[in-house]
């Protein structure tokens, strides 16, 4: 499969739009698995898309329940 291999921390980063700081605290807390090839802590592209595919869908607030809310 073409798209094998991993993400390096910044990649990944940039990849699923989020910073270096919540990317390093996902894998402290085990929410998606690294690993360490000397120096660099890489992301395997298949834990990046299982932790994407994870990840619950966005449910829009309709205009009467969020008046509720309030």
């Amino acid at each position: 499969m073409a798209d094998d291999g991993a993400f390096t921390i910044g990649d990944f980063c940039e990849w699923a739009s989020i910073g270096r700081t919540l990317a390093y605290e996902l894998i402290n807390r085990g929410a998606i698995r690294a690993i360490k090839l000397g120096g660099k802590t890489l992301i395997p592209k298949a834990d990046a898309r299982a932790w994407l595919a994870s990840l619950p869908a966005y449910r829009p607030q309709t205009p009467s329940s969020s008046r509720e809310a309030a």
